[in-house]
């Protein structure tokens, strides 16, 4: 697949909790979405970028730019003046992409 999905945290508690959740997440999907979630994550273009550093996941979100990003932050404000290459950011839990993309346009 084109798409790509990353998980970038300088929280290695985070990668792993994140890692851990897979299996349930992929049990309430089709066959076709695991698929498709394995080749995402496991691809050229996709998976956990842990880094050693808050500004450093800053600066691989700055280079990588995407097209959507989305802050999963108990502050997900306080990160926003660091990120300077995103055409779309999503604050919080209650904003991700698919609500951008199918109802608000």
């Amino acid at each position: 697949p084109d798409s790509s999905a990353y998980l970038v945290t300088h929280s290695r508690k985070v990668a792993d909790a994140a890692l851990a959740a897979l299996p349930e997440h992929w049990s309430r999907m089709t066959e076709q979405r695991v698929e498709f979630s394995r080749a995402v994550l496991t691809g050229k273009r996709g998976g956990i970028v842990l880094t050693a550093s808050l500004e450093d996941s800053y600066r691989f979100i700055n280079d990588y730019a995407p097209e959507h990003l989305e802050i999963l932050s108990r502050e997900p404000f306080a990160h926003l003046g660091h990120i300077t290459e995103a055409a779309e950011i999503l604050m919080g839990p209650h904003t991700p992409v698919t609500l951008a993309n199918f109802v608000l346009g």
